[in-house]
């Protein structure tokens, strides 16, 4: 598998599929950077270049058997913090996409002005007495 190589200022997953592209070791072949399998596993891509990912994976043996050990490697991660955090934390990136996609959800001035960091809310079953 081809090794990240994410041009200056660019995060992995911006720019257009072909210039995504590295050269396999020593297969001659245009395989996937490790660093956009990352993002598309993630979530992190735009809606058209993760469907040019999906294709290049069908497409390319070497890229879909990278797809599998990237999918091995988060479902353990995800088994070894399921004891540690229960519940998943979304984080801001897809925090700020679920508003986008509720057009009628209004965050309200606190929500607005609030760092995403602040805005915790009490687990319904929390306790309100103080230690």
């Amino acid at each position: 598998m081809a090794r990240a190589m994410t041009g200056r200022g660019q995060r992995a997953g911006e720019g257009n599929l072909s210039v995504r592209l590295a050269k396999s070791e020593g297969t001659g072949r245009e395989c996937l950077e490790e660093a956009i399998l990352q993002s598309f596993f993630d979530g992190e891509l735009s809606p058209s270049m993760m469907g040019s990912v999906t294709k290049h994976i069908v497409s390319c043996l070497p890229c879909a058997e990278a797809a599998r050990e990237v999918e091995k490697e988060m479902a353990m991660l995800a088994a070894a913090f399921n004891y540690e955090m229960p519940l998943s934390v979304p984080t801001v990136l897809l925090r700020e996409r679920l508003y986008a996609a509720m057009p009628n959800y209004s965050r309200g001035w606190w929500g607005a002005t609030a760092s995403p960091v602040a805005r915790v809310k009490r687990h319904k079953g929390a306790s309100s007495e103080r230690a």
